[in-house]
């Protein structure tokens, strides 16, 4: 691809390789087929969405097309782990990248036209002379239409396409896109969108947010800014599931060459989705919308909190749920909570790749190493725990817990847990009585703290006094294992500070191991 230093012009291809059964029979290349490739690639070899990448970049004049298939040695497992790690880059340098939105298949083109149209006659009241028809094209129907909705967003994100895994990391890390939608073209760059027929507009925050990269080069962002900016991008990514994947373990994979890009600006080490300097922040996910979304508490195991049964990541990790999280007010600084600081003695993360791609899978033997205080909600005395309305109904995620009438903080569960589910495996573990008699199996343990104001209060009306915040873990039955199961925060005035007062009290300081 090019001679010398000079850096070949070429368009790279986003798809989806689709059902097994389509992708075995896609063309690829292998270590026993690189030099039959090199040489020629006959037209009838190839599949509908790589004979449509190979018009469009012929009709841009566009003298090279890369194509993960292709490219990479399907075989060769050393030379897969290394272009993953490049994957950003090779996407980011890429004249164009051309998503076939419209394509739910490699057996499927993405140039020809989907769905049906009505054809509807028109005749001018005004001019009778004009007269002609129109078409109505039921793409999204079934789409909400809010005031946030564009023709562009659908067309990226409604579709198997924009739900796959891997299509995240091409399409975020992209200078230029291509978008071969179900209703129409679009070219998605950093001055904004411009769909085949209509004007160039700026991006609406939803499509924007899909490639944030295009908004300011990682190279000028201070050291803040990037962890900042990597804690957005995993919000995304973290609501991929298994089925997101061809296969499960591509979890992490696939989002390696992002790492990477990072880690060229960072020089941090990576653990899953987290970095080690900015560990404590990272940690303090939970889950962001209706309690309904979460899965459901069962018997109290650490596959039932989480989705990605199949994925080999730590349960502290924010892409160990396959649901999308957020970091609240700990990234941000005109919230009601602020100023966070540390407030544990040591916090050490360890993972271990499995292969020769530092950003990629890991192997099982991770874990969370916290010097702090530790509280055994199990030491008190139930009678003077209760839990805020909240849980009125019985059910839910998140809850304020007050211990003697003090507030030991507010916590967001990893799980929905309903008092009338008859789940439990009773061989194995004795059902909760309540959500008390749940709650009470749980150790608290303290990461920092912050300072809080009221929602009515200016920004510069900050309470002296800090309140708590920290990890929520459980061990299950039979096992001494630590799994975390949601994270506290303190509650807003007047009584945030019981927290951090209680837990240093109640707590023991020493050193606990999460997996």
């Amino acid at each position: 691809m090019g001679t010398g230093t000079q850096k070949p012009t070429y368009t790279a291809l986003s798809y989806c390789w689709g059902p097994a059964e389509d992708s075995k029979s896609q063309l690829k290349t292998t270590t026993s087929s690189i030099a039959q490739r090199q040489a020629a690639i006959n037209e009838a070899e190839m599949t509908e969405v790589l004979q449509d990448a190979i018009k469009v970049t012929r009709a841009l004049s566009i003298p090279y097309l890369w194509v993960d298939a292709l490219c990479i040695l399907q075989d060769d497992i050393s030379d897969w782990e290394r272009q993953c790690a490049d994957m950003a880059k090779l996407y980011r340098s890429a004249h164009v990248v051309l998503c076939a939105a419209s394509s739910a298949s490699c057996l499927q083109g993405f140039l020809g036209e989907r769905g049906h149209r009505i054809r509807m006659p028109f005749l001018s009241t005004r001019k009778p002379s004009v007269a002609g028809s129109y078409y109505l094209h039921f793409k999204y129907a079934g789409c909400s239409r809010s005031f946030m909705f564009s023709e562009a967003f659908a067309d990226m994100m409604h579709n198997r396409w924009g739900n796959r895994g891997w299509v995240f990391q091409e399409s975020y890390s992209a200078s230029r896109r291509l978008i071969f939608g179900n209703s129409n073209l679009h070219l998605v760059c950093p001055s904004g969108i411009q769909s085949m027929g209509s004007k160039r507009r700026e991006a609406a925050k939803e499509e924007s947010d899909e490639n944030s990269l295009l908004v300011r080069e990682l190279g000028t962002c201070s050291r803040e800014e990037l962890y900042v900016s990597w804690a957005s991008l995993v919000r995304r990514y973290s609501r991929f599931e298994d089925h997101s994947f061809t296969k499960a373990t591509d979890l992490l994979p696939a989002l390696s060459g992002l790492a990477s890009t990072y880690y060229a600006y960072t020089q941090d080490t990576y653990h899953a989705g987290l970095w080690d300097g900015d560990l404590f922040r990272g940690l303090m996910w939970y889950w962001n919308g209706d309690s309904e979304a979460l899965p459901e508490r069962r018997c109290c195991t650490p596959s039932t909190f989480m989705r990605h049964n199949e994925f080999s990541v730590p349960s502290w990790s924010p892409l160990a749920r396959g649901s999308y999280v957020t970091h609240g007010a700990i990234y941000k600084h005109d919230e009601c909570l602020t100023n966070f600081r540390s407030e544990y003695v040591a916090l050490e993360a360890r993972t271990e790749p499995v292969g020769a791609n530092l950003f990629g899978a890991i192997r099982d033997s991770w874990l969370l190493r916290i010097h702090s205080y530790v509280l055994d909600l199990a030491t008190l005395n139930p009678q003077k725990l209760e839990i805020s309305e909240d849980f009125a109904g019985g059910e839910g995620s998140r809850g304020t817990l007050i211990y003697e009438g003090k507030h030991l903080g507010c916590f967001e569960l990893d799980f929905v847990y309903d008092a009338d589910d008859n789940s439990y495996n009773v061989d194995c573990v004795t059902a909760p009585a309540s959500m008390i008699d749940e709650i009470s199996r749980f150790h608290w343990v303290l990461l920092g703290s912050c300072k809080v104001r009221g929602v009515d209060e200016k920004p510069e009306k900050v309470r002296r006094a800090r309140g708590a915040c920290g990890l929520i873990l459980f061990s299950p039955p039979g096992s001494d294992a630590l799994h975390r199961v949601g994270v506290f925060l303190p509650g807003l005035p007047d009584n945030h500070h019981d927290g951090l007062r209680l837990i240093r009290k109640l707590g023991e300081l020493r050193m606990i191991v999460v997996t």
